[in-house]
C-alpha cells in the first residue's frame, strides 16, 4: 500500500429497498495511515464485516468514496477495472471461515 494509507469518505451500504431496506453502513468516514494498526470492534450487526468486505472489494458499497494510497478505487461506483487484480496486488483479506 502507498504511504498515504486508506481513506473512506461517506461510505454507505444498504441492503434492499423501501420500507424493508437495511442500512448496514451509513456515511462512514475513516482514515488509516500506512503502517498504522487498527482494531475494529462493535456489537454483532454493527457493520464491521460489511465495512471490511467493502474495503476488500468483495461487495459493492451503495455510496461513498474509498481511496487506497493515492488511487480512488470507489467513488459512487468502482473506478478500478480489474477488482481481482486490486485484491491480489494491493489488499490482503483473510476470511473468518
Amino acid at each position: 500500500m502507498d504511504k498515504r494509507g486508506i481513506r473512506i469518505e461517506g461510505l454507505s451500504k444498504r441492503y434492499g429497498e423501501g420500507t424493508t431496506a437495511v442500512h448496514a453502513l451509513k456515511d462512514v468516514n475513516l482514515h488509516v495511515d500506512a503502517g498504522e494498526v487498527v482494531g475494529l470492534i462493535g456489537p454483532s450487526g454493527s457493520g464491521k464485516s460489511t465495512l471490511l468486505k467493502c474495503l476488500g472489494a468483495v461487495i459493492d458499497p451503495t455510496a461513498g468514496r474509498m481511496i487506497l494510497g493515492d488511487e480512488v478505487i470507489y467513488d459512487n461506483g468502482w473506478k478500478v477495472r480489474d477488482l481481482r487484480a486490486l485484491r491480489r496486488d494491493k489488499i490482503g483479506f483473510v476470511f473468518q471461515a
